[in-house]
């Protein structure tokens, strides 16, 4: 094993932070050199001159301006040795221009500290006297970028390089695992479709303490990367995209249209039977996640659907689901639709042949739906009086 510098630690470790959060967080121990050779590694690995989007790109132009923003009496002979080493003219420059403001020549300190730091550098050394006696109209040759306005600092691209990320997913779904490249896991729906949708380990990993317990433990699903799930009725693929979706990019926004049942699945697939936060998400995210697929749901829910809906949320135990089913259908309720079974059964329409809805369980909804109704009923009266 090769140990490293203490120095080249912490700007390695400072370059993974930014890559994985697309922000500059220098932290304890992290100083003015650190910094420029963080400054050096990112336009080292610059994707091309002419890449407006690349994230090193913005790590240089960000470590930059945490070097400007930290210019002092105290440190400006060491920022302007260090810019002229990795050949940062515009960087040079601001200090200058930061040091006519400052105009701290007649500071005996300063003075020592600045000859100490560029005595190899006569000309460097002269060009900061001057800057720092309040001359700055040599200095100046051309327009500055102001900083406090971050005008020139790129954007950062961290959901559009994670929506690649997740396309490229997209393309191995199906594709055997040692054809995938980095893409090591599967999720996957057992029934007659057998969906197969590709995924990252490290990001199921990263995003769910439910994904993260299955995929790090002695378990069959950590060694094959396949993880079933054995809902039923089984959720669909726009459901299953939908997850992926949410946990690559912390977006509901999906590709296709998504019906209110796929919205259920969602659900399903998010908190497991009964709404217990399956996934084990934090709970203030799970909550608000879970706010807004039932929005979506409702949003999306057709009024032919609504029996369907219902049914599927029953077997889903899922009462939120279930009471926003109830109340759509109840929009077309009467005493006459839901008096006997007969009535009943015409008006809810014929029972769906799949195997998770059973002749029992039509028997057990029209009996809630009489009480249901009455209850509907009853309070309708009530608001009229």
């Amino acid at each position: 094993m090769i140990e490293m510098p203490g120095a080249l630690t912490r700007t390695l470790r400072t370059l993974l932070l930014f890559i994985y959060t697309d922000r500059l967080v220098a932290g304890d121990g992290i100083g003015v050199k650190d910094v420029f050779q963080l400054m050096t590694l990112a336009k080292g690995l610059f994707l091309a001159e002419n890449d407006g989007v690349c994230c090193m790109r913005r790590l240089h132009v960000l470590c930059e301006k945490y070097v400007y923003d930290a210019v002092e009496p105290s440190n400006v002979g060491e920022i302007l040795s260090e810019a002229k080493k990795i050949g940062s003219k515009r960087l040079q420059k601001r200090v200058f221009v930061a040091l006519a403001n400052m105009q701290p020549l007649h500071d005996l300190d300063f003075n020592k500290r600045l000859i100490a730091a560029l005595e190899h550098d006569q000309e460097l050394l002269a060009l900061a006297m001057s800057a720092a006696a309040g001359n700055n109209q040599l200095l100046i040759e051309e327009a500055l970028p102001d900083y406090s306005l971050n005008s020139s600092i790129p954007p950062p691209n961290l959901l559009g390089d994670l929506e690649s990320m997740l396309h490229t997913a997209r393309e191995a779904d199906g594709k055997p695992v040692k054809e995938t490249g980095c893409i090591d896991c599967r999720l996957m729906a057992e029934g007659e479709s057998e969906q197969e949708l590709a995924a990252h380990r490290f990001m199921l990993v990263a995003r769910s303490e439910y994904y993260k317990g299955v995929l790090l433990t002695s378990l069959a699903e950590a060694k094959s990367g396949e993880i079933r799930t054995s809902l039923k009725p089984e959720p669909s693929v726009g459901s299953m995209k939908a997850l992926l979706k949410y946990l690559y990019t912390g977006t509901q926004h999906t590709e296709g249209v998504m019906t209110a049942f796929d919205w259920l699945d969602f659900l399903a697939l998010l908190d497991g039977p009964g709404g217990k936060n399956y996934l084990l998400l934090p709970d203030q995210e799970c909550i608000r996640l879970r706010s807004l697929t039932l929005h979506c749901l409702q949003s999306q829910l057709a009024p032919g659907d609504a029996w369907t809906l219902l049914r599927k949320a029953i077997v889903r135990q899922n009462e939120a689901a279930k009471s926003i089913a109830i109340r759509s259908v109840l929009k077309d309720c009467s005493l006459e639709k839901c008096r006997n079974a007969g009535s009943f059964e015409a008006w809810r329409g014929a029972l769906p042949d799949t195997d998770w809805w059973t002749p029992e369980l039509e028997a057990d909804l029209f009996r809630e739906f009489v009480k249901w109704s009455w209850e509907h009923i009853l309070a309708f009266s009530s608001d009229r009086v």
